[in-house]
């Protein structure tokens, strides 16, 4: 569990790192409470996530395993314009019915525990996972507290930039109005798709992923709220023209 925290950790680091480097320490700064809401919100994402995955994972059985032949491979990152590692490895594990079965994992982020004893496997005896569906809703839990936490602090940060910068300038509002138009075509763009996807499996009866679905609850919101940011620096351009 600390370990998936401090990889959160690392990476919201990481864009921050990048972020201010790319517009400037001063800009950063003015701005900060823009940047710890939007990983109030990657939290509360990452923990919606593991909640879905612990509640999917509620049924698992918990069976003798081990695993093997763990490897691993660089792959390049384009949205963090940089390489990671990812580990792959072979479970092994005795089902219920007293069989020894062998279940393939890989794009595995962090190094997979070589003295595990205990897998759970579903009841259908389909996927497996390394680790408990009571582990994953504890880590769900510090997930939200995160997301809690960082929003707090971003309400005083909100406050504090309001009584330095009352109102936007006028280049702000056609940036902020032009990034929202952008966002919400991108957006708008993938999301046929995955309600496409969502749709098909639904009017099957298959299951849907919590992957699939994670992303197509993201890209909903962001399409909204891309909206919203357009629909209001527009709003707010016209006012400040009218008062010229």
């Amino acid at each position: 569990m600390m370990n998936n925290i401090i990889t959160y950790a690392v990476i919201i680091i990481g864009i921050v790192s990048v972020i201010q480097s790319r517009i400037g320490f001063d800009r950063f700064k003015k701005y900060i409470h823009l940047y710890t809401f939007g990983a109030s919100l990657f939290m509360l994402c990452i923990g919606i996530a593991n909640y879905q995955g612990s509640q999917e994972s509620s049924d698992y059985i918990p069976c003798p395993g081990y695993i093997t032949d763990i490897s691993s491979s660089e792959h390049y990152a384009a949205a963090a314009k940089q390489f990671r590692t990812e580990y792959s490895c072979t479970i092994h594990y005795t089902f219920t019915d007293g069989n020894d079965y062998i279940y393939e994992e890989d794009g595995l982020l962090e190094y997979p525990d070589e003295n595990l004893s205990t897998v759970w496997v579903s009841p259908d005896n389909t996927n497996v996972h390394m680790s408990s569906s009571q582990s994953t809703w504890t880590l769900s839990i510090w997930n939200f507290l995160i997301a809690i936490v960082l929003f707090i602090v971003t309400v005083p940060l909100y406050i504090s930039f309001k009584n330095k910068h009352p109102k936007p300038t006028m280049d702000e509002l056609e940036s902020a109005y032009i990034y929202g138009i952008i966002m919400a075509v991108c957006t708008f763009i993938f999301i046929p798709f995955m309600s496409y996807s969502l749709f098909e499996k639904l009017k099957y009866g298959e299951t849907v992923d919590t992957p699939t679905l994670d992303i197509w609850v993201v890209l909903c919101i962001g399409f909204v709220w891309s909206v919203i940011v357009a629909a209001v620096s527009k709003k707010k351009m016209r006012s400040v023209r009218k008062r010229k």
